[in-house]
């Protein structure tokens, strides 16, 4: 007998996307699947799209809640699930017909209880891949930074063995980031991780998420926060710290960038605090061997050269602002 997957969506306001994304997982080539949507209090037209697909496709269960987040849906989802693997996609977005099919296949063949497979970014006027250099590569959590670089931060790419999940939830309370600290827990349990380099799901980039809106202070900071609680759970003995740490220096600079290019409400203060924790993190940057030049460079012209900064991120911002745009 296959074993089941169960694929959690949760679901709110999606009604333009909502139906590429059921298409796209009833359409899989692994059949053995339990779909549970969790409308989370739409007040378009997703609950009836989610049920007209619930009538004719029998693996697919509908739950409703009143509005709670993204973190709430999927922790309702995940508390009814039956499947001995589980894997999440956001309502807007959609897989390749092999997405789940590959996924386990990874997992079954380097006997790993996570597996993970490349993402495409696709926007309105591009599409960005991420996925690992190498083809297929299987290796211990934490084993060495080098192959820490192939780990995303996100679950939608992912396929879990349900004994890492009985105890671990998605925390509420956060704008964004709960995909990271819910790894963050799940990482620890984890004896062996499969990555595969081809790219299966695709990521719906939309200026209106919170993710890609105008940015607000608090937006900002919940993901810093989210970052430094990454580095401390890891302790800086651990070799997972450096990829945290990497990460967190990468956030610092797209915080600067969007300080730069929309100075929301308390922007000041927020570049003063960056600018003085990068004081302490940088003499950390020779010795990682993730950052580029440009990399490099932006993050000395931050602490060292703070208008050299702006006239270089502000010319580039104009550069790629669409036509037509004010």
């Amino acid at each position: 007998m296959k074993s089941l997957i169960t694929v959690i969506v949760p679901v709110y306001n999606a009604e333009p996307y909502l139906q590429t994304c059921l298409d796209s997982l009833t359409a899989q080539t692994y059949e053995a699947l339990e779909l549970i949507l969790v409308d989370d209090g739409s007040t378009d037209g997703s609950r009836e799209i989610c049920e007209a697909y619930a009538q004719k496709d029998p693996r697919i269960r509908v739950l409703w809640q009143e509005n709670s987040g993204a973190a709430a849906a999927r922790n309702a989802g995940l508390a009814v699930a039956s499947g001995e693997w589980i894997g999440w996609m956001d309502a807007d977005d959609w897989g390749d017909p092999e997405l789940y099919e590959y996924l386990l296949d990874l997992a079954v063949y380097y006997d790993a209880e996570l597996s993970q497979c490349g993402v495409v970014y696709e926007g309105r006027s591009s599409r960005q891949v991420l996925c690992p250099e190498a083809s297929i590569c299987s290796i211990t959590p934490f084993q060495t930074i080098t192959e820490w670089k192939y780990f995303t931060n996100q679950v939608y790419n992912k396929l879990y063995h349900r004994s890492l999940l009985e105890t671990i939830r998605f925390e509420d309370g956060y704008l964004i980031g709960e995909d990271l600290l819910f790894n963050l827990d799940v990482l620890p349990k984890v004896e062996r991780i499969a990555f595969g380099g081809e790219v299966k799901y695709h990521y719906r980039q939309q200026a209106e998420s919170l993710c890609h809106r105008e940015p607000t202070r608090e937006s900002v900071e919940s993901f810093r926060n989210i970052l430094r609680d990454a580095m401390e759970q890891s302790g800086k003995d651990h070799v997972a710290y450096v990829h945290f740490q990497t990460e967190y220096l990468r956030n610092e600079l797209d915080v600067c960038s969007k300080i730069v290019c929309f100075r929301f409400h308390g922007w000041k203060a927020l570049r003063d605090e960056v600018r003085s924790s990068l004081c302490g993190e940088f003499r950390y940057v020779p010795r990682n061997g993730y950052f580029t030049c440009l990399e490099r460079l932006k993050l000395f012209l931050i602490r060292r050269c703070w208008r050299i900064y702006e006239v270089l991120i502000l010319c580039r911002h104009r550069r790629l602002r669409p036509k037509g745009k004010g």
